[in-house]
């Protein structure tokens, strides 16, 4: 129970669930699973999840205002049209649930932009 206790308090821990997208010139799949870990006094966070293209994202970066309602990650990731791919994510968070603004990176294949969710604990 310690251990679990030492753990909330360094670690925001959060499951991604799925996502929104505007319309799309490519089909895209909503449903993204994965967890994902913010270093609360740090900020590094790192996440996996089954992205849009139906294929496993890995991803890691820093979240700038982890402690905020209102947070901007900024870092990269894999299963896109780029190898890695440079990700800027501001997002807002209510309760328990975050909701991230995914912009549509210019070499992506997809024209869609998306309004992501999650929820944190």
């Amino acid at each position: 129970m310690a251990l679990l206790e030492i753990c909330a308090a360094t670690l925001t821990c959060g499951l991604h669930l799925g996502t929104i997208h505007s319309s799309t010139n490519v089909p895209l799949n909503d449903s993204n699973p994965g967890i994902y870990a913010i270093h609360n006094s740090t900020g590094i966070t790192g996440g996996i999840y089954h992205n849009s293209h139906k294929k496993t994202t890995l991803y890691a970066g820093m979240s700038l205002f982890r402690n905020k309602p209102v947070n901007l990650f900024i870092g990269a990731g894999t299963g896109y049209a780029l190898r890695i791919m440079p990700m800027f994510v501001p997002s807002v968070r209510f309760g328990n649930i975050r909701t991230s603004l995914i912009i549509k990176h210019p070499a992506a294949k997809t024209t869609a932009w998306g309004i992501h969710i999650s929820t944190e604990f």
